[in-house]
């Protein structure tokens, strides 16, 4: 260092710290965010451990992310699955890991036999909530609700329809 830079450095040194020619190292502030955990979030929507795991290995082999906004976005996929097949969280899954598919749609599912994957629809309809809970009726005709409203618990206990 030259006598002007010495005398520049004693001028400002309120200015700069001691280490004012070198970088600056930023403080990184440690944030405590869970890290979310794509198979515990699977497990807990009803999907066997097992099967949860088989479809992370699906999903690693596809480079999929495993990220919450993923997994809220297969979420809505799985309830119109459940809705329009009647079947259980675990059997999308297991369709999905035997067909090495990273993903699901709805879509996906109209010319599927679930008859081959050990899936019987019928049997399943026992684990479907109530049909007659007051769910809106956002774009159902008239007829529509009033098909809804024909059937009683012991109906849906009895399997009749």
């Amino acid at each position: 260092m030259d006598k002007q830079d010495k005398a520049f450095r004693e001028a400002c040194k309120h200015f700069f710290d001691d280490n004012w020619d070198k970088p600056l190292e930023k403080e990184k502030k440690k944030r405590k965010t869970e890290k979310f955990d794509f198979t515990k979030a699977l497990v807990e929507i009803g999907v066997n451990e097992e099967v949860a795991n088989d479809w992370m290995t699906v999903r690693k082999q596809k480079k999929a992310a495993n990220t919450r906004t993923a997994f809220n976005m297969l979420l809505g996929q799985l309830s119109k699955i459940r809705e329009k097949y009647k079947i259980t969280n675990n059997d999308i899954i297991m369709v999905c890991v035997a067909r090495d598919w990273r993903g699901c749609a709805a879509s996906w599912f109209d010319n599927i036999n679930f008859a081959d994957y050990g899936i019987d629809t019928a049997v399943q309809n026992n684990n479907l909530p109530n049909i007659n809970q007051n769910i809106p009726n956002y774009g159902r005709t008239r007829h529509q609700e009033a098909f809804v409203r024909t059937f009683t618990e012991e109906d849906q206990q009895n399997q009749v329809f």
